[in-house]
């Protein structure tokens, strides 16, 4: 068994990796870095850091999201990149759905996977690709007939990770 310090309880050995990424640790992780950019803190010595990006603005709309976030998420990879000259990165969108036939809310993520950048060049390009691939798998999910209904996106979450080449 291992006692989470932050959250106050103790999770068996196993899935203490998943109670990491959980929504309640990392709700209980969160500083503030700056206006609408949370950090949330990570055990790996700064390797590994990973940003939750609110929007200053409600919507339901992935292109209006995107629009309002873009700038400051971009400003961020270049900010890490120039710190540890290569990274992966990583983002999944968090979105508020509503199920009509039982009448209930619930968040839901989409990600995708894990992208090398080599330079400053590289952001723009993979900020496009990944957040392509999280909008067509929100649109697999709201076509399956599942009932789900996106209300509002949300954040954002990025995962900056040092990248080490042998």
């Amino acid at each position: 068994m291992k006692y989470c310090k932050v959250c106050g309880v103790t999770v068996n050995a196993r899935g203490y990796a998943g109670h990491c990424n959980s929504l309640k640790h990392k709700n209980n992780c969160l500083e503030v870095f700056c206006d609408n950019v949370h950090l949330i803190q990570s055990a790996f010595k700064g390797r590994i850091r990973l940003y939750r990006l609110m929007p200053t603005i409600v919507t339901n709309n992935l292109d209006e999201f995107k629009q309002n976030t873009r700038d400051i998420c971009l400003s961020l990879i270049g900010d890490v990149l120039k710190e540890h000259e290569r990274l992966k990165v990583n983002f999944e969108l968090f979105g508020l759905y509503y199920l009509q036939s039982k009448e209930i809310h619930e968040i839901k993520s989409f990600n995708c996977k894990a992208i090398s950048i080599f330079s400053s060049e590289d952001i723009p390009s993979v900020w496009q690709r990944s957040l392509s691939t999280i909008e067509d798998k929100m649109e697999q999910f709201s076509e399956r007939d599942s009932g789900w209904m996106l209300v509002e996106i949300v954040y954002l979450e990025i995962t900056l990770s040092k990248l080490k080449i042998l």
